[in-house]
């Protein structure tokens, strides 16, 4: 398992097609990813836009991606959320300390996490 992390538009995608010889079609988005199927990609973009659908579904995330994702062959790309101002609504703070949390269980199970930022990427574990 590999997770990448990194502020909005900071070059995460770019960074894993190039590293990883991956092709678009690779690529789940969590955006748009059916939350009845299994992900059968290798690669998964926007884990938190798909944290915030599993919450609003009523679904726990950890175990969602334990039962729908081969998670020890994946990538995944997560946009860093828990930087700057708290937010107002509870919704908002729940989905980012959910995010946090499961990225954290993520990063301790990887074999590899990396960090870019402008385009860069910094190798963490």
């Amino acid at each position: 398992m590999k997770l990448v992390i990194g502020g909005a538009c900071q070059g995460k995608l770019r960074y894993v097609m190039e590293s990883g010889g991956f092709s678009e079609e690779s690529v789940a988005r969590g955006d748009t990813l059916p939350l009845e199927d299994f992900c059968e990609k290798p690669v998964l973009w926007g884990l938190h836009l798909l944290v915030r659908r599993l919450l609003e579904a009523g679904r726990e995330p950890q175990a969602w991606l334990e039962t729908h994702c081969r998670m020890e062959e994946m990538t995944f790309l997560c946009d860093e959320v828990g930087c700057g101002v708290v937010p107002i609504r509870r919704e908002d703070r729940d989905w980012r300390e959910a995010v946090g949390r499961l990225c954290c269980r993520l990063a301790a199970r990887s074999e590899e996490v990396v960090r870019v930022y402008a385009g860069l990427a910094q190798r963490i574990k």
